[in-house]
């Protein structure tokens, strides 16, 4: 198994949903005392919180592209960012280390696609809901969405 980095802490308890989560998958795929090897980084979620202007959001990319590089530099193999809304720093982040980054939006169109589903509802952040850098990735892979109100 290849170690994966998390750029966590943005909420914790979606950092600990992730961490459970994989290691659920690890323990099904290899055996039930099985881990993932993973290296993780929790953000201080204040430094991220009510991201509104360009500023902000550059700020916020700095601090990602940090970790990112942390974690990279500590042996991560590949790396994922444990938060929808800070996908539409992806592009950023993923420029600056030298490992792979899963997309979640991609993961999720894979799955909806592989399940039949073609209409959703995109909830979340209003960033989330409203910028294309996760809507465009589901549409990608023939995900209809409903228009956010």
């Amino acid at each position: 198994m290849r170690k994966l980095g998390i750029i966590g802490g943005m909420s914790w308890v979606s950092t600990a949903t992730y961490y459970d989560q994989i290691n659920r998958i690890v323990q099904k795929r290899a055996a039930p005392m099985a881990s993932a090897p993973l290296l993780i980084e929790s953000l201080d979620f204040c430094q991220l919180y009510a991201l509104h202007e360009e500023r902000d959001w550059q700020r916020a990319a700095s601090v990602l592209i940090d970790s990112a590089r942390r974690l990279e530099g500590a042996g991560a193999q590949a790396l994922i960012i444990g938060a929808n809304s800070m996908h539409r720093l992806y592009d950023d982040v993923a420029a600056s280390v030298d490992i792979p980054i899963l997309h979640i939006a991609e993961y999720v169109g894979l799955a909806m696609k592989r399940a039949g589903k073609t209409n959703a509802a995109l909830l979340g952040t209003r960033n989330v809901m409203t910028e294309s850098f996760y809507r465009k990735r589901l549409v990608a892979h023939g995900i209809n969405l409903c228009r956010p109100i």
